[in-house]
């Protein structure tokens, strides 16, 4: 009889070892931890889609406006025009000067969300890591440290949650660049190409 306590004091030492090495532990801020270093990623992933979106749309509004370019340079040269008074004169060159100051508008407000949410890929991908090296480590952190790694956390995925569902851009408060000057850098774009 007196061998039988010796085994189960054994087994189940043996037990809460293994237990605390494959990673199942009753702590529930070590729970939380995990389930914020997923929420994490899954915000990362949203973001990192959402910019290669932005990047690719971005790439489609150059090439129209190349294209756009392309076309009022020629017009402006086979007709003779010299100045921006006779260019706003031709219908066609109007409407792409317009058609371009439109397209400077989503490509400026583009390059600013891109930049945006590379930035917050980047501080994501940061919070990921240390959540994941502190998880590593957690039996030598205190509450206290592992509570402000908590609140960090909750920071970070609340500041950049929102763009997850915002629009990709939007220009209500962008100032269009005046015809004339898009006029004038179509007429360099013309001399280069």
């Amino acid at each position: 009889m007196r061998r039988r306590p010796r085994f189960l004091i054994s087994f189940v030492a043996a037990a809460l070892l293994l237990v605390g090495e494959t990673g199942f532990c009753e702590n529930p801020k070590v729970n939380l931890l995990e389930q914020k270093k997923g929420e994490l990623i899954s915000l990362y992933e949203m973001l990192n889609a959402k910019r290669i979106q932005a990047e690719n749309i971005r790439k489609q509004l150059e090439s129209h406006m190349e294209e756009l370019a392309g076309e009022i340079a020629s017009e402006t040269k086979n007709r003779g025009i010299k100045t921006y008074k006779q260019a706003s004169k031709v219908p066609r060159i109007e409407f792409n000067l317009r058609l371009l100051q439109r397209l400077y508008l989503y490509t400026a407000g583009l390059s600013g969300k891109i930049a945006y949410l590379e930035n917050a890929e980047n501080e994501l991908a940061y919070w990921h890591m240390l959540t994941d090296d502190d998880l590593k480590i957690f039996q030598t952190m205190s509450d206290m440290d592992i509570n402000k790694l908590l609140a960090e956390v909750s920071g970070v995925l609340e500041t950049h949650r929102p763009e997850s569902g915002a629009k990709l851009i939007d220009i209500r408060d962008s100032v269009a660049r005046a015809p004339e000057e898009i006029w004038k850098d179509v007429l360099e774009f013309g001399k280069s190409h």
